[in-house]
């Protein structure tokens, strides 16, 4: 029983994050040619999975086209423009946590 405690109580710590930036990009996709544009805001999102013992994925990998379409959705825009984003991994005792978070300005075209 003391093992068991010992252990669930430890389980739970994050005993490293590692965060690297990623990149950067102007825009995601092509933006329309001679149209015009509003700014909405700025946006982030964030796409993770999780790895049991560093070796099996529980869930699906990150997708950063996901993020990006959960950054433009919060907003109600079109695209993603000046947009980074970073590679954060968590070392936990029972695997590792990978996240992708993408940050950008939310634009959306004229009529």
């Amino acid at each position: 029983m003391t093992i068991f405690i010992f252990f669930s109580l430890f389980s739970q710590a994050c005993l490293y994050q590692s965060r690297r930036i990623a990149g950067y990009e102007p825009n995601v996709r092509p933006l329309k040619e001679n149209k015009e544009y509003e700014f909405l805001g700025k946006s982030e999102a964030a796409a993770s999975n999780y790895n049991l013992f560093w070796l099996f994925s529980v869930t699906p990998l990150p997708d950063l086209d996901r993020a990006i379409e959960d950054a433009v959705q919060k907003k109600n825009g079109d695209e993603l423009i000046d947009v980074s984003w970073e590679n954060i991994t968590q070392y936990w005792l029972m695997g590792t946590v990978n996240i992708m978070r993408i940050k950008g300005k939310v634009i959306k075209y004229k009529n």
